[in-house]
């Protein structure tokens, strides 16, 4: 896979990320900070280890899900998708487990995705957080030695 779709799933955006798109060291810093701790404890950072933003979810070979948090409430929800068997059930964990309703977005596109649910209105989340969630859905599907 050369790219991936990223797609906002609050207000239908979609965009191609592509390697141009993630600098090596940020994607160093997504991984140390948020991938790893995940992958390892369940939980990890989104910004910086001081920062209030925490992390929590799953990471497997095919799938993984994330929910962030700010000083503990619920802002977002992020899923990637990057073999065909697991499309299907990421896709209805982001909206099964929606806090406010989503329009109305189809069937799941074909991997790999990433796709992300606001859970608080936009102006409540860190300006970071469609760099954050690209770079992480971005560091899975070409990840190597972790």
């Amino acid at each position: 896979m050369s790219y991936l779709d990223y797609i906002v799933l609050n207000d239908q955006h979609r965009e191609r990320v592509e390697q141009a798109d993630c600098d090596a060291v940020e994607q160093a810093g997504i991984i140390d900070r948020t991938l790893i701790p995940v992958y390892s404890t369940g939980q990890g950072w989104a910004d910086s280890r001081r920062s209030s933003y925490t992390v929590r979810g799953e990471i497997h070979s095919n799938a993984a899900s994330f929910v962030l948090f700010d000083e503990g409430v619920q802002t977002a929800a992020l899923a990637v998708a990057l073999h065909a068997k697991t499309c299907a059930r990421m896709w209805a964990w982001l909206h099964d487990h929606a806090q406010t309703s989503l329009p109305e977005n189809g069937p799941p596109p074909p991997p790999a995705w990433a796709a992300l649910r606001y859970d608080v209105p936009e102006v409540a989340l860190p300006p970071w957080i469609d760099w954050w969630a690209k770079h992480v859905g971005y560091a899975l599907m070409t990840r190597e030695g972790w």
